[in-house]
């Protein structure tokens, strides 16, 4: 039972980072007849609900269709150094509701957020986004790349 044990242990620490791993471990037990009845079935339940876990959810928001305004915070008076920047966006009403689709759809799963095309950040969604006000902290090195595209004339 020991044996069994660790290899569950062993199989669902990795899979989050590698899917694919567990999969083939599930897989090379199985047929390798070391595992037998509800053992199997633990161990492959287990490998499943790790890599859907890995499953991050994405939504790509374009400045110039989906948000109605756009400020910055650069530079605040209690934080001197500071690793991010604050981007303050209202979105569209169509941003809105895709928003709100992904967010409920996809609680307590990462959320890969792109603005033109850039990836801003990465969050584990905690609760649907309904309102059309989002703040977004966008770390320094990514702000580089991210504010000249907030400036093209097709993104205004």
């Amino acid at each position: 039972m020991n044996r069994y044990l660790a290899l569950v242990t062993f199989g669902f620490t990795l899979t989050p980072r590698l899917p694919g791993f567990a999969f083939n471990l599930v897989g090379h037990l199985i047929t390798e007849g070391v595992m037998r009845g509800s053992a199997k079935v633990l161990l492959a339940v287990l490998g499943m609900m790790g890599a859907l876990q890995c499953l991050a959810a994405d939504i790509a928001l374009s400045s110039a269709s989906d948000f109605t305004e756009i400020s910055l915070d650069i530079k605040r008076a209690n934080e001197p150094e500071t690793q991010s920047i604050s981007l303050h966006v209202t979105l569209s009403p169509d941003a809105q509701r895709r928003m709100a689709q992904v967010t409920r759809e996809n609680l307590r799963q990462p959320l890969k957020l792109f603005i033109n095309g850039v990836h801003v950040s990465t969050a584990t969604i905690q609760s649907p986004i309904n309102g059309p006000g989002l703040t977004i902290a966008v770390p320094n090195e990514v702000a580089r790349s991210l504010l000249p595209k907030l400036l093209e004339p097709s993104a205004i």
